[in-house]
């Protein structure tokens, strides 16, 4: 981090400029952030700062370039906003309501991890790396046909009505316990591996699974992945997607958020 007085470094590292009331503008490539909206990043408070440009820093050292890879960068980015003469971290943000609103019900019926595959051997598989979810529903665990076009109404008119409401009702409460950054969060992060599972990214964020846990129920359910040990590209991608989920997670924490959304 660069000291009170200094300008921007010129590389191609993300680096801070602190401004008064202990808050920072965030730099990258020598140039002053802006948000997807192609305005100035506003100032943050300076802890906030320090993880967005750790996570910037990361995501460039591993060779995603563009700061838009960087999951601190895209929250942020969602709920900033530029008035005249101002630009500021909205509290009652409006740019994209929906981005914050967790569809529990309509969401679980795609939701993979309530899929088993018919094989025996890959169901077993299967339910290991959805433990987190089946320990979090305390047992009550249902299993619809993978591929099968179900809608809400058919779940409630079958045998798995009970369940699905159960988990229903309690994932609806994780969700209803979130900040809006923690609920957009929670979305962007099942966005990147194509909605695969709302329950068990609502328990990544609510620090209820480990990111190496969380990934390898991606490659199951996702890919239909069910080799028992990662090979080691796999091993290196959870290593990144682990590391970009600690630090925006540390940015959920962070006082500096807690204060701005």
């Amino acid at each position: 981090m660069i000291k009170k007085g200094e300008t921007a470094m010129e590389n191609k590292r993300a680096t801070l400029q602190p401004v008064e009331e202990d808050r920072c503008l965030v730099y990258f490539d020598g140039k002053l952030l802006h948000t997807h909206l192609a305005e100035p990043f506003p100032p943050v408070a300076k802890d906030l700062a320090e993880i967005l440009a750790d996570d910037l820093n990361f995501v460039y050292s591993i060779g995603e370039a563009d700061y838009k890879y960087s999951l601190v960068y895209c929250v942020l980015s969602t709920f900033a906003y530029t008035t005249p003469g101002q630009t500021c971290v909205d509290p009652n943000c409006k740019l994209n309501p929906a981005s914050h609103t967790i569809d529990v019900a309509n969401m679980l019926v795609w939701d993979r991890c309530f899929r088993m595959a018919p094989d025996p051997h890959f169901g077993i598989i299967q339910r290991v790396a959805n433990y987190p979810v089946t320990s979090f529903l305390e047992g009550d665990l249902f299993d619809l046909p993978v591929n099968h076009c179900y809608s809400i109404e058919e779940i409630r008119a079958s045998e798995a009505s009970p369940y699905f409401e159960n988990a229903v009702r309690k994932f609806s409460k994780l969700a209803s316990s979130l900040t809006r950054a923690q609920r957009f969060a929670t979305i962007l992060v099942s966005n990147m591996w194509r909605d695969f599972s709302i329950s068990m990214t609502l328990l990544l964020i609510a620090k209820l699974v480990t990111p190496e846990d969380y990934f390898k129920a991606v490659l199951v359910f996702r890919y239909e992945d069910f080799r028992e040990r990662l090979t080691k590209a796999q091993k290196e991608e959870s290593r990144r997607f682990a590391q970009k989920i600690q630090n925006l997670l540390k940015a959920l924490d962070s006082n500096g958020i807690k204060q701005l959304i």
